[in-house]
């Protein structure tokens, strides 16, 4: 009788586990993403922005940009105190992912991605730009799962709401 248990128990949760399995989530029902899909992604948009007149230009690291207000001032420099407002989108379609109004740190940020600490260095007070940000300036091969697919170029708009200065003393 003990045997006969055992058997139908070990019977039931191979029936379970091998359901569970049949099981995909959506995650793995989409399509892996590829260096080549975000390449095409990014040369889309590009194109787009061309097609409307926008004056394109690049960062030395590559990142993209697009200036719509100028600002005034300086640039932003390493030590210096800046608050931004940002949004961030995914470029295929997904929309927006992030998002703060008034944002405030002392540039560079270290565990900020690489292609938004560059973008910013180009940026002066009340600037207004958006930045098209490849994914190895991003996120990667790896992204930031759930929210960030693997080999993902997002835009992020910024605006420089404030810059103080780096000071030594600390005045």
């Amino acid at each position: 009788m003990k045997i006969r248990t055992i058997v139908v128990s070990l019977i039931a949760l191979t029936a379970i586990a091998l359901t569970s399995c049949l099981e995909t989530t959506e995650e793995e029902q989409r399509e892996p993403r590829t260096k080549a899909l975000e390449q095409a992604e990014r040369e889309a948009l590009l194109a787009a922005m061309i097609d409307d007149d926008l004056d394109i230009d690049t960062t030395a690291m590559g990142v993209y940009y697009v200036i719509r207000e100028e600002g005034e001032g300086p640039v932003i420099a390493p030590g210096d105190t800046i608050t931004i407002a940002y949004n961030g989108y995914h470029i295929n379609g997904g929309g927006m992912f992030d998002a703060n109004q008034s944002w405030e740190f002392v540039y560079p940020l270290e565990n900020l991605i690489e292609g938004f600490n560059d973008g910013l260095s180009i940026m002066k007070k009340d600037m207004i730009a958006e930045f098209i940000i490849p994914s190895h300036l991003g996120y990667g091969i790896y992204g930031s799962p759930p929210v960030i697919d693997s080999y993902e170029t997002l835009l992020f708009a910024i605006k420089v709401i404030k810059i103080k200065p780096f000071s030594p003393d600390g005045e």
